[in-house]
């Protein structure tokens, strides 16, 4: 939650020709706020965030949904989340609730087609393929997921988050010696400059491996 306000907040900034402040509240080691920061650097236009009415009461709708869920998990909290979802539909905090609903509910097919709608742009972009490939290997399509994880590895613009995904799958396979390479070229990119996770954890993920 505090990383969608702190979005919506850098795209007002933004908006308003303060891009230095923009960045500055963007601060922060999560995929969705280095994406951010990424596209402000490049000169492009962050998600337009909360500009009317509509998407003020869906913000407020999807945070109702996922309190709702939170107390007490249940169908009912899918109503206020789908009429967000109707208000604002490039909201991907939206879309990711939503999926995870569906998800818990057994209905991973529908979850995945939800989270086609989070292009690979937006800063939430990483966060859907990691629900993705959570939702892959529940419905036991793990080679699916694994096929997925390692077809992203090999772009140009692989990052940290990328290897991650990999090594995870990899563990959750038990296939350790492999998860542990993929962790360890985790801690390459992000030593060369590319944000991620923190250091430390992905050093402790790849010793787990090895052990």
């Amino acid at each position: 939650r505090a990383t969608q306000l702190a979005l919506i907040g850098a795209a007002a900034l933004q908006r308003a020709g303060q891009r230095d402040e923009a960045i500055k509240l963007l601060a922060g080691d999560n995929s969705a706020l280095a994406a951010a920061r990424a596209r402000i650097a490049a000169g492009a236009s962050l998600p337009k965030g909360v500009t009317d009415p509509a998407e003020g009461v869906a913000e407020l709708l999807i945070r109702v949904a996922a309190d709702m869920y939170h107390q007490k998990p249940s169908r009912v909290a899918l109503l206020p989340a789908r009429m967000a979802s109707f208000l604002d539909a490039h909201n991907s905090e939206v879309w990711l609730v939503i999926a995870s609903m569906l998800g818990d509910a057994g209905q991973p097919q529908p979850a995945l087609a939800v989270l086609e709608r989070i292009p690979s742009s937006d800063p939430f972009a990483a966060s859907a393929r990691d629900s993705r490939m959570q939702l892959l290997v529940s419905s036991g399509a793990k080679d699916q997921a694994l096929a997925e994880a390692r077809r992203a590895t090999q772009s140009p613009q692989a990052d940290v988050g990328d290897w991650t995904r990999l090594g995870d799958l990899l563990v959750d396979m038990d296939r350790q010696a492999e998860a542990a390479d993929a962790y360890g070229r985790a801690i390459a990119v992000a030593k060369g400059g590319s944000p991620g996770r923190d250091l430390w954890t992905l050093w402790m993920l790849r010793g787990g491996a090895l052990e």
